[in-house]
Order: structure tokens, then C-alpha cells, then sequence
């Protein structure tokens, strides 16, 4: 297993890759023309391609230049492998199979690299693996994409400018695949420049970020989000960005109060403004921030383009963020069971799933986007660590029931397994399974609505319930001829034994049951005195 620390992680990663004598390098140039990645890219991918187009010309010549193509995650153009497609100049990162993909695909599970991620595949292959200015974005990245986890801090300041909440902002900001990539680019470039130092320095940092948030709202930022909150904060110090968020009654503002707080923190020196961990501290935004003043300088039209598009992601997420904590305090649907607490929600913003575990604490949920049909089970986490839902057993029976629903034979290879299977997707973490997603784009919308979504997943949370009708009758159970019965779900070992419990059909404990119940036996004193 991996580290829960993210430098470990990327040792214990590359020291495995290493031992299995795993080379993603090859052996003569390819040229290519195009890289292709998964629609909706996640910081594996985005990563990858500034590697690739940073570094790659030696191995991969033309990659610099390289236009980008965004496919359906594990779907390559015209049904071809990543090694055909290689020999056409299409190289294909964090997504197909292949030299740079970690994710099962169809006829191929890649379990050799279920412990590391594209990012650092791609750059072990361009050995630029142990290169100081990637000694922590990489092992982020790798922590991020692996275990589905960012930073260690709660601090919700925190992971607002972390990179993946960054990334989250572009995609709600921009809405564009290639320009999220192009977005991208100076975050990294800034934290790459930051991470050539040994130290930091926390009063050039609080400097620097309150000048450049001043200035953000000055020429660029425009309310988001109608959300206020009730009282202003008391900062321990403020700065000129204060000054112009109060002259223009921002001070409220829900989606500035994190930033604001940020700002405060960094200006009165206090520890709490970053994360306890170097690791994590050097990968946000103010660091990035210092590494772009670096290269482009403070004043520079590239500085202030780059800042405030990183500025205005993490504006938009919070304003969409306040949005999806909304919905959830108004829509979720808490189901408890003795197999744990399973949280529904159904909703076309997608931040509504950390939204209800910020909520409702860290159990399982169940996320139904009603405009795509897209779905997500997220399995949750037990204090020690391990999933709180048995997500194999939640994906073999809604792959069977799928089939059953749209008139199929409900028979499936591998019907419990990790990767794409009958058209729901296990995560290889098995803390996520979904239907249909941002990155997958074109699988088939689920044939369930989502109350029929909550009756099938709600059985592994309480498992005294039978699976709902027709999946299972009311009145007897199928025993092996049952499509459901080699998964030895606990729901039908239940409802047997609630079977052999009820009275025979046509006995007096079947026609007068309920009235039976009725009759209070006599007691053993009265049988006493009538023997008298």
C-alpha cells in the first residue's frame, strides 16, 4: 500500500515501477503529432502533457508542437490501440492503455500500475523524475490520482488552492478542454520555479499574494454568486486587498472568504495560513504565485494574465461550492443502516458529492447528475482507512441489475471487477464507481431513474432489505438460479431466512395471522387457580 505521505508515495511508487523492470521509454525516437488524452483532464493528464511538451523532444520529437485531442476516457479514435495509433504520431497519455496509462481497460487491467499514475510514468520516462522543480508536484499528483486524496490539512483554506481545486475552478471558469491545458501551464510553471528553492519565505509570500489579490480586484473580479455571509471576519491583520474588497462591499462575500482569510493569515505571519507539511505547503497557490513573480516578474502583463486566471478558478469554484452546500442542506437524502450511513443527492452540480461528505461527514454517497444520467458511488472512508461500502459488491449488482433492466442477459465476465464492465467503471482505489462521467463522456446514460438508483445501492447499507422487485420476488427467493446469488449478498441470505420465518401459504398462520397476534395468551397464574 501507499504512503500517506506524498513524498514516500512517489519513492515507494518508482522504486516498484523500477523492480518490475517497467520502462514507458522507447527504445527509438516517435515522432508525434498528436497527444490524446481523456476528455475533462484531471491533474494526471494535465501534468503529463507539460512534461511530455517540456521535456519529450528527445524521445517523442514533434511533441512540443503537438496539437492536443481530447477523447472519451479508455476509448482511443477508430477502435485502435495505443501502440497502432503511436505509429500514426498519436500518443495517448492517462487514457487507452499503453505506455502512459495506468486505468484497466477492455482486455487489459494493467495491475502492474495500479501504484503509480501517467505523470510519473511519463516522467520516469523522460528522467526527469528526481528533477528538484517536480520534487512535489509529482508526488501530489501521483497521491491525488492513486488514492482520490490531496492534502493531509482539514484546513478547507487549504485545499481550495491546492492544485486539483485550481484545476476544478478552470473547468467551471473556462469550459474548454484546451484552454484548461493552456490554463494550466503557469500554475506549473510557477511551482516548478518555486520548488528550485530551499526555503520559504512567508513575508515576501504575504506580500506578494496581497498585492496581486488587491489588484485582482481592482481591474478583473466580478460577483459570482449572490451568497453572503451574515458577519464579516475579524482578521488578524489586513491588507490592501481588505481595503478594496471593503471600498466595494465585498467584504461578505462567501466566495472571496477563504482568499481573504488566506491574505490575513499570510500578512500576521500565522502558521495556520499554510499546511503543517512542506510537501503540501509548497504546492499551493501562493507558492505558485512567488515562482511565476520569478520568472515573469510582478509587473509583467504574463504575471498578472496567469494570476488572475488561477484567482478567478478558485473564485468560480468557491461560488459553485456554496451553490452544491445548498443543495445538499435542501435535497440530500440521508439513508442509515446497520451497514453504515449512504448519503443521495441528485443534482447537475457536481461539487454536490464533497459538498454532502463536508456536510454529513465522511460516508458513502451516491450522486445522480439528472441532465447526463451520469452516476457516482463513492464508497467512503472508515476511521482506519478502508472503504466504509463494499464497492465490488455494489458494481456486480448494478451491472446485473442494468442488464436485467434494459431486457439483456444478465450474465457478465468479471462481473465484480475492477475497470469497465457492462458499462459501470471500478476504480482500481475501490472508493469510486461510476456510470458516465465529465471524462467519459459517451457511455450509454444508466437505464435506472435515480429512485430506483437509491433502492439497489441503499441494499448494501442495509443489508435486512431484499433487492427491490424484479430483481428479487417478494414472496420466495430463486436460490441458484437467481442471477444475483454467487455475489452472497447478505440482503438474500436475509431474506431467505425471513422466508422460512413467515407461515406457509393456506395455514391458519397465514389466513388469521394478523388477528392471531391479537389474542393475548393466559397467564400461567390463571391456569393455576382453574387447577385448584
Amino acid at each position: 500500500m501507499l504512503s500517506g505521505k506524498p513524498g514516500e508515495s512517489l519513492r515507494l511508487s518508482t522504486h516498484f515501477a523500477s523492480l518490475l523492470g517497467m520502462t514507458t521509454a522507447p527504445q527509438n525516437p516517435i515522432e508525434v503529432n498528436t497527444l490524446l488524452t481523456h476528455a475533462h483532464p484531471d491533474l494526471d493528464a494535465g501534468l503529463s502533457v507539460y512534461l511530455l511538451r517540456k521535456h519529450g523532444e528527445t524521445h517523442f520529437p514533434g511533441v512540443t508542437d503537438a496539437k492536443l485531442e481530447f477523447v472519451s476516457a479508455n476509448t482511443l479514435p477508430r477502435g485502435k490501440t495505443a501502440d497502432e495509433l503511436e505509429k500514426e504520431g498519436l500518443l495517448a497519455v492517462d487514457t487507452g492503455g499503453g505506455r502512459f496509462d495506468n486505468h484497466p481497460v477492455q482486455g487489459e487491467l494493467n495491475e502492474e500500475k495500479w501504484d503509480t499514475c501517467a505523470a510519473e510514468m511519463v516522467a520516469k520516462a523522460l528522467t526527469v523524475n528526481e528533477d528538484n522543480r517536480y520534487r512535489f508536484i509529482l508526488p501530489f499528483t501521483l497521491y491525488q490520482d492513486t488514492q482520490g486524496r490531496s492534502l493531509t490539512s482539514k484546513d478547507a483554506t487549504h485545499h481550495l488552492l491546492a492544485p486539483h481545486s485550481l484545476l476544478d475552478g478552470l473547468h467551471r471558469l473556462l469550459e474548454d478542454d484546451e484552454k484548461v491545458i493552456n490554463a494550466l501551464v503557469p500554475l506549473i510553471d510557477g511551482l516548478a520555479k518555486h520548488a528550485e528553492g530551499d526555503n520559504i519565505d512567508l513575508q515576501a509570500y504575504a506580500g506578494l499574494f496581497d498585492r496581486t489579490l488587491a489588484a485582482f480586484f481592482d481591474g478583473d473580479y466580478q460577483p459570482l454568486s449572490e451568497y453572503d455571509r451574515q458577519e464579516t471576519d475579524t482578521w488578524p491583520t489586513e491588507g490592501v486587498a481588505h481595503t478594496n474588497a471593503r471600498a466595494n462591499g465585498w467584504e461578505r462575500k462567501r466566495e472571496l472568504e477563504k482568499l481573504l482569510r488566506t491574505d490575513a493569515r499570510l500578512l500576521a505571519g500565522d502558521y495556520l495560513s499554510l499546511p503543517e507539511k512542506e510537501d503540501e505547503q509548497r504546492v499551493l497557490l501562493p507558492a505558485a504565485l512567488h515562482g511565476l513573480s520569478l520568472l515573469y516578474g510582478e509587473d509583467s502583463d504574463e504575471f498578472r494574465q496567469a494570476a488572475f486566471t488561477l484567482i478567478k478558478a478558485a473564485v468560480q469554484r468557491e461560488a459553485d461550492w456554496f451553490g452544491a452546500l445548498d443543495e445538499v442542506k435542501r435535497s440530500a437524502r440521508v439513508i442509515r443502516g446497520r451497514g453504515g450511513t449512504l448519503l443521495a443527492i441528485a443534482s447537475r452540480n457536481g461539487l454536490v458529492i464533497k459538498a454532502a461528505r463536508y456536510r454529513r461527514g465522511n460516508h458513502a454517497v451516491l450522486y445522480f447528475d439528472p441532465g447526463t444520467g451520469n452516476v457516482t458511488v463513492q464508497a467512503g472512508l472508515k476511521p482506519d482507512g478502508n472503504p466504509r461500502l463494499d464497492l465490488k459488491q455494489v458494481a456486480a449488482t448494478l451491472r446485473l441489475a442494468e442488464l436485467i433492466k434494459r431486457g439483456k442477459r444478465p450474465k457478465l465476465d468479471n462481473v465484480d471487477g475492477v475497470g469497465m464492465v457492462g458499462g459501470w467503471f471500478l476504480h482500481p482505489s475501490l472508493q469510486l464507481l461510476n456510470r458516465g462521467s465529465q471524462k467519459a463522456p459517451d457511455v450509454a446514460r444508466t437505464a435506472f431513474t435515480y429512485p430506483e438508483l437509491i433502492e439497489i445501492v441503499s441494499c448494501a447499507v442495509q443489508p435486512e432489505k431484499k433487492l427491490p422487485e424484479p430483481y428479487c420476488p417478494d414472496d420466495k427467493c430463486l436460490d441458484k438460479s437467481c442471477v444475483f446469488y454467487s455475489l452472497r449478498l447478505s440482503n438474500c441470505f436475509n431474506h431467505r431466512r425471513n422466508l422460512k420465518e413467515q407461515p406457509k401459504k393456506g395455514t391458519l398462520g397465514d389466513l388469521f395471522g394478523d388477528e392471531l397476534s391479537k389474542v393475548k395468551p393466559k397467564s400461567d397464574k390463571k391456569k393455576n387457580r382453574k387447577k385448584r
